[in-house]
C-alpha cells in the first residue's frame, strides 16, 4: 500500500484501479458505528493484555481452519512480541493497532515498524463482528494513521490472498536465499528445502490452489 505520507493520494490511486473494498469498507464502517458505536482506531496500544487477546483470537482462527501448529502458543515467541513494544529503535519496533466501536474492541493487528515502512504481521478480530468486515475497516484506518505519521508504505507480505490483491497499489520483488557450507549435510538440506520452497511458492501465487491447500492441511491436522 503506497502511502507516501498522503492517505488521500493512496485512496485516489485505489479508486483509479477500480477496486471494490473501499466503498464496501466505508459502508461497513458506517453500519458498525450506527449499530455498535463510533468507530475509532488506536494506532499503538502497547498493552500486554491486549496482545494476549489478539493471540487468543488468532489462535482460535487457526484452530477453526484446522491448523494446530500455532507459533503464537510458544512463550518464547510471545516474549519477543512484548519486547518489541519497548525496543528503542527507529529501524524496528512492534506496533499493536486496535479498532474500537464505542467501547467494544473489534479488531487488532500486530505490525513491525521502521522509519518509513509498516509491515503487517498478523491480524485478528472478534468473531461477533465478522459481518462488518472488521479486518478491511482496520486496514484503511491503519493506513490513514500511518500516513499521518509519515509512513511511506505498508507491506502486506507475500502471498496472493484476496484482501492483499484488493488493497495493494504496487508490487515489490523480493529475493530469498541462504548461506551454507560445502558439506554433504548442507547439500542434503539444500536439496530437501528447494523442492519445499518451490511448492510453497506455487501455492502462494495461486489463490484457488492456496485455499485448497489450507483445507487439505486442516484435514490432515484433524486426522492426527
Amino acid at each position: 500500500m503506497e502511502l507516501n505520507g498522503d492517505h488521500g493520494a493512496y485512496l485516489h490511486r485505489l479508486e483509479g484501479l477500480r477496486r471494490k473494498p473501499l466503498k464496501a469498507a466505508r459502508r461497513k464502517e458506517r453500519k458498525l458505528s450506527r449499530e455498535v458505536g463510533p468507530v475509532h482506531l488506536v494506532f499503538h496500544e502497547p498493552d500486554p493484555e491486549l496482545l494476549e487477546t489478539l493471540i487468543r483470537w488468532k489462535s482460535a482462527q487457526l484452530r477453526a481452519k484446522g491448523i494446530r501448529r500455532d507459533l503464537l502458543s510458544q512463550e518464547w515467541f510471545r516474549a519477543i512480541l512484548r519486547e518489541l513494544f519497548d525496543l528503542p529503535s527507529d529501524s524496528c519496533s512492534g506496533v499493536l493497532s486496535a479498532l474500537y466501536a464505542g467501547e467494544e474492541l473489534v479488531a487488532m493487528r500486530y505490525e513491525l515498524r521502521s522509519r518509513q515502512v509498516l509491515a503487517c504481521w498478523f491480524p485478528a478480530y472478534d468473531t461477533r463482528f465478522a459481518w462488518y468486515s472488521p479486518g478491511v475497516v482496520l486496514s484503511f484506518k491503519v493506513a490513514e494513521a500511518a500516513a499521518d505519521l509519515g509512513i511511506v508504505r505498508i507491506d502486506l507480505g507475500k502471498g496472493a490472498e484476496r484482501h492483499k490483491q484488493e488493497l495493494k497499489t504496487a508490487d515489490l520483488t523480493l529475493t530469498e536465499g541462504y548461506v551454507a557450507r560445502r558439506t554433504p549435510r548442507a547439500a542434503l538440506w539444500r536439496a530437501w528445502t528447494a523442492s519445499d520452497r518451490t511448492a510453497r511458492a506455487v501455492v502462494r501465487s495461486h489463490p484457488k490452489v492456496r485455499r485448497v491447500a489450507v483445507k487439505a492441511a486442516g484435514a490432515v491436522e484433524r486426522l492426527r
